[in-house]
């Protein structure tokens, strides 16, 4: 398999070698680069959870007397915090990352396919 990845470079000459290596620097870099990235997620985060917990407490606020008769009024707001610290978890990091490694696969598989289609097609088998 190795002898193909190379027959696939030696076959593109070594200006393509040369595109290969600079996208892989830079991808590198950008990736060590100083750049807050948590902060807008995090932001974004916290704005919705800001506004399901005024949502949520609004409606709490016009339920009936006899709703709160069965039920402990701890319970319900560690349900909704907890529901809430949920919901933002999933906006600032589940969402995101998943949208990075998707376009990953996708970036991994288009340079595996400028080299090599066939290695391309092999190497790509076990992923989802």
């Amino acid at each position: 398999m190795i002898g193909t990845v190379e027959l696939g470079l030696n076959a593109q000459g070594p200006g393509h070698r040369r595109r290969l290596a600079l996208l892989a620097l830079g991808v590198y870099l950008a990736r060590r680069a100083p750049v807050p990235e948590e902060l807008p997620r995090a932001r974004g985060g916290w704005g919705v959870v800001a506004d399901v917990r005024a949502r949520i407490y609004e409606h709490l606020q016009r339920l009936s007397l006899s709703f709160y008769q069965d039920r402990q009024t701890g319970q319900l707001m560690s349900r909704m915090v907890n529901d809430s610290e949920q919901a933002r978890e999933l906006i600032s990091h589940a969402i995101p990352d998943l949208a990075v490694n998707a376009l990953s696969l996708l970036g991994v598989g288009a340079v595996l396919f400028s080299i090599n289609a066939r290695l391309m097609l092999l190497a790509m088998i076990p992923s989802p």
